[in-house]
């Protein structure tokens, strides 16, 4: 059994936003550790002429175009046979397609045999400073890039006014209190921001977000838990089911809840459909909360459904 686990690094954007060029700076970055690249059939022409380091990578790539058609069978294909090489990688980094629905690439991740081998590092969003306002009010994917990513690269930002960089800086924020925004050109990424956005549930511990913000059609919705005690079986029953019956509207849930037994702090985390409960050790002063990023939400149905999961509904502390 292969002992370390092998890190996964999530490249999402939209169509030109500099994917690529992300992708090279971050081999570049990691130049002293073995790494794997999986890449979109649409992104193939790149590959040969564009990846650093070639005699050092190898590339797969998924063959039906849009990697979220792919997960049943090719990508779990790639990934067993990731983890039967005689030397594993230390990373994978996984460029997705334009226009592939990240949710449900990252809810790979959760799934147990998968986690057995493989933790996801941290996801990256690459949005396009000149065109991502375009992008979001008529494209329904760029709104779920934005909500799953931990980091969010806010490329060719010395296209556009420094007025508008901080103007975008605040509407991707609105929609994702969660990440973390920097403006970047070229594609530019370093170890420190990665290490940082992956250290992100320690720092969920002091989290302020808005209590809700929109554009256009996506929300994100603060819900304060903080006299509220949760049954395990309820909770994890409702947000099975709703996040199967509303997963084109719930992109993303995150945060802490106490539970029942021993009134443990949990951390709460949906991706796609797969979602995680999971005990964490308190820091003094927590609260808990739960941040619902996704689109078409209200706060009155998103704390109706969370209601359902009370340890006796209805009933606080």
């Amino acid at each position: 059994m292969h002992q370390q686990k092998i890190n996964v690094i999530i490249l999402t954007g939209f169509l030109g936003a500099g994917k690529t060029s992300v992708l090279n700076n971050l081999l570049s970055e990691y130049a002293h550790q073995k790494n794997l690249v999986i890449e979109n059939e649409f992104g193939s022409q790149s590959v040969d002429g564009d990846l650093v380091n070639l005699k050092q990578e190898r590339v797969f790539e998924l063959n039906n175009g849009c990697i979220c058609c792919s997960l049943g069978e090719e990508l779990y294909a790639v990934l067993r046979e990731i983890t039967q090489m005689p030397s594993p990688p230390d990373n994978v980094f996984i460029e997705a397609s334009g226009m592939a629905d990240p949710g449900a690439l990252a809810s790979v991740f959760i799934f147990e045999t998968v986690r057995e081998f493989f933790e996801v590092k941290t996801v990256i969003g690459v949005v396009d400073a000149v065109l991502f306002e375009d992008c979001l009010d008529e494209v329904p994917e760029a709104g779920r890039q934005l909500a799953v990513a931990d980091l969010i690269l806010l490329n060719k930002a010395a296209m556009v006014t420094e007025d508008y960089v901080h103007a975008l800086e605040e509407k991707i924020k609105n929609i994702n209190p969660l990440a973390q925004v920097l403006p970047t050109n070229f594609g530019e990424v370093t170890l420190a921001m990665i290490d940082k956005a992956s250290s992100q549930e320690t720092q969920l511990f002091t989290f302020q977000a808005p209590e809700s913000h929109e554009h256009s059609d996506m929300k994100s919705i603060l819900l304060d838990f903080e006299n509220i005690v949760f049954d395990l079986g309820r909770l994890r029953s409702v947000l099975t089911v709703s996040l199967f019956l509303h997963y084109h509207q719930i992109y993303r849930i995150k945060g802490f809840v106490r539970l029942s037994s021993r009134k443990q702090l949990h951390l709460v985390q949906s991706v796609g459909q797969q979602l995680s409960i999971s005990p964490v050790l308190e820091e003094v002063g927590q609260k808990p909360f739960l941040v619902v990023i996704g689109k078409g939400l209200t706060r009155k149905g998103i704390e109706k459904l969370f209601a359902k999961g009370y340890e006796h509904e209805g009933i606080t502390l």
